[in-house]
């Protein structure tokens, strides 16, 4: 599964569309964004991420992602 089939769940895309329009957020501001619980936006960027949608550059304490 690439590209949009990955995106076919619609938590997962506004996911990914908040961080395509504000490259760089940190995990909190994601979260304070979407709304979702912790561990279900984990799920859901580790997913992008496997499927090469986000990348995740470490930031001293931050952790900062990036639509690809």
């Amino acid at each position: 599964m690439i590209g949009s089939d990955a995106l076919s769940l619609k938590t997962r895309e506004t996911v990914y569309k908040i961080v395509d329009a504000s490259p760089g957020l940190h995990f909190r501001e994601i979260q304070r964004r979407t709304g979702l619980a912790i561990g279900s936006l984990q799920y859901h960027i580790e997913y992008l991420e496997k499927y090469h949608l986000i990348k995740v550059q470490q930031d001293g304490k931050y952790t900062r992602y990036y639509s690809i």
